[in-house]
């Protein structure tokens, strides 16, 4: 997102009201009246319109070999920028925070490159010496695979445009994979036998370890969406951390349903038992204590399963070594699926992959399609359990 200032004026009548102005590759743009009377209003309006604003008609008022990669890309990444409104249009995951992401790249790695050079004269060529200029200065393979990413996306839509007529393909940074330790049964089984200290996060790391649940999604779970009698919840949303905001959906882009056993209807009935807001559908089912209205923490997810794992013999050097973590739960049951030979759709439809092949299209899995899964689920926990509480 460009930089922003703001500013309030006063008005011959009413109260005063914020402008906004805009940094753009040519400069700061006149005040921009924002029709807010608050500043948190003011600087919503202003990423809302941002793209609409600092960026002219650049495709329709320039001749193509005069366009900079720099005037090309202002504002792209905005929420109301095409990147944006193309995926929200066509249905595909995106969040705010990709948005920021993708900006927050775009300014650090792309622009002090790519900034002043045409769009036209951008080949095979630039883009290699793009990522080996990067790789030199070590940064991971992870992020010179995405900044390569951001500059795609941006002569992709050039493309579309008709201001390029091509868009160089290079291949990206090597990424050293590295195996990962999953838990076996018997950790699991002694995981949720050793007493946790937060109700919150044992019950949340079983119904991951059950269900396959993301974390995010865990978190942006509503009380209303539980379904105890026939033991399901329909998954729809996940929950931003970083950003601390709501996802319209989740990682997959889709609502899935995900049944679970009776050993976590039972925590997530205890969880409800001491939750402030038991009666309201709309409250988040795994609260947070330090604020009212939103999930539980990250933090205390992961420090109660560090915790947990210290209690049964796995300290942090080896968990460590082990690659072990909150999302290593979904790995555990995903391959705990696998081992017991439950179908591939089924699994799928459980865990949210997107790799589904055009069969998912013509195959509707019913709820007693998945009973080898609730089998695997009920047998998993056949061991006393200890519950904490919230802290």
């Amino acid at each position: 997102m460009a930089k922003k200032s703001f500013y309030r004026r006063k008005l011959k009548t009413g109260p005063p009201v914020w402008y906004a102005r805009f940094k753009t590759p040519d400069g700061w743009t006149t005040g921009k009246n924002t029709g807010c009377t608050t500043r948190r209003d003011a600087e919503a309006w202003a990423e809302a319109n941002e793209y609409r604003i600092i960026t002219p008609s650049i495709v329709d008022t320039e001749h193509p070999e005069n366009i900079t990669f720099g005037r090309a890309s202002a504002g792209f990444f905005a929420w109301e920028g095409p990147w944006s409104m193309d995926r929200r249009v066509t249905g595909r995951r995106h969040s705010l925070r990709s948005c920021r992401e993708k900006q927050e790249l775009l300014e650090r790695h792309v622009l002090p490159y790519f900034r002043d050079i045409p769009v036209q004269d951008i080949g095979a060529h630039v883009l290699k010496d793009f990522r080996n200029g990067l790789a030199s200065r070590g940064l991971s393979a992870s992020t010179i695979n995405k900044a390569l990413i951001v500059v795609r996306t941006v002569l992709k839509d050039l493309l579309e445009r008709e201001v390029i007529d091509r868009v160089p393909v290079v291949a990206g940074a090597a990424t050293p994979r590295t195996e990962k330790e999953i838990f076996s049964i018997d950790e699991i089984r002694r995981l949720f036998a050793a007493p946790w200290d937060d109700i919150r996060a044992r019950a949340g790391a079983m119904l991951a370890s059950t269900t396959g649940c993301r974390l995010g999604e865990i978190q942006a779970l509503k009380v209303g969406q539980v379904n105890f009698e026939d033991r399901y919840i329909i998954v729809k949303h996940s929950w931003d951390e970083r950003l601390r905001v709501l996802n319209a959906t989740t990682k997959g882009g889709k609502a899935r349903t995900i049944f679970f056993p009776a050993v976590v209807a039972a925590e997530l009935r205890a969880l409800l038992d001491i939750h402030p807001q038991r009666d309201n559908p709309e409250a988040f089912l795994f609260f947070s204590v330090k604020t009212q209205g939103k999930p539980c923490e990250q933090r205390i997810f992961n420090r109660a399963l560090k915790k947990a794992l210290r209690s049964i013999g796995i300290n942090e050097a080896e968990r460590v070594r082990r690659g072990l973590n909150f999302h290593s739960l979904r790995h555990f049951i995903n391959t705990l699926f696998v081992s017991k030979g439950v179908p591939v759709l089924m699994i799928q439809q459980m865990i949210g992959h997107n790799s589904i092949s055009m069969t998912e299209q013509y195959l509707h899995p019913r709820p007693e399609d998945f009973s080898e899964i609730r089998r695997i689920q009920d047998a998993l926990f056949e061991v006393e359990d200890e519950r904490g509480a919230v802290q």
